[in-house]
């Protein structure tokens, strides 16, 4: 039963199918039925079919309309194993997928509470780096992350932990693609680590003057702040324009 497979070819069979089936699918309400109908047919226990059918199977693609015409296609047996088969994997698979959207949005919702100054400079370094980067790039990657646990990590930064942060994926970039790139990448962090506004938007003097004072101060290692902020802080300060 089942299309001859080719000599040296892998071959397929159920038992091989149900292997590699995740261990929630047994808690299906439904799988004791599947299970019953597969041992109690000989015909089953021994098919062989190839490796199309069985991406097909395991991917749950086949609709209940079009069971007849895969039945004739790979030369399979009308049997209630794999209509149930077939409805208990999509219904795992579109649990899955549920749970993938709601982690995502909740990840998304999660970085959409991250201050608007870091939010803004997301969006503006991720800008300046596609310009020469083909892909999704480390910021962009920074600004969507794949997991809801990473997201809250970056909730709970500070703004000197983001001037370290954005200051090392720069360094990463330099590495990778040399030191012409970074000179509009480091302008914007000089900006972001005196908290100005992004370009376009123009810089007053006072405005530098002022934020420095006051960063100068919270940052300063005399008064418990961090070294290495301290001397991006410093740099900025002379670098900004």
């Amino acid at each position: 039963m089942g299309r001859r497979i080719p000599e040296g070819r892998k071959i397929y069979t159920l038992s091989l199918l149900l292997g590699k089936q995740p261990g929630k699918l047994k808690k299906d309400p439904r799988y004791g039925a599947m299970m019953a109908s597969l041992e109690g047919s000989d015909k089953l226990l021994i098919l062989r079919f190839n490796r199309r059918c069985y991406t097909l199977l395991n991917r749950a693609i086949i609709r209940p309309e079009n069971l007849d015409h895969f039945y004739r296609t790979y030369r399979l047996p009308k049997h209630p194993f794999f209509p149930l088969f077939l409805a208990i994997k999509k219904s795992y698979l579109q649990d899955l997928d549920e749970k993938r959207k709601a982690r995502e949005k909740l990840a998304a919702e999660t970085m959409a509470s991250l201050p608007s100054l870091v939010r803004e400079y997301g969006q503006a370094f991720t800008r300046w780096e596609q310009q020469f980067c083909r892909g999704k790039g480390c910021f962009a990657a920074i600004f969507s992350p794949g997991t809801v646990k990473r997201a809250r990590e970056y909730r709970a930064y500070d703004h000197c932990d983001w001037c370290l942060y954005f200051f090392g994926r720069l360094n990463s970039i330099r590495e990778k693609y040399g030191a012409p790139v970074l000179r509009e990448g480091e302008r914007l962090l000089y900006r972001f680590i005196l908290e100005l506004p992004p370009p376009p938007a123009q810089l007053s003097e006072g405005d530098i003057k002022k934020n420095y004072r006051r960063l100068s101060l919270a940052c300063h290692p005399d008064r418990g702040g961090d070294p290495a902020v301290f001397s991006l802080l410093s740099e900025a300060r002379r670098r900004v324009y």
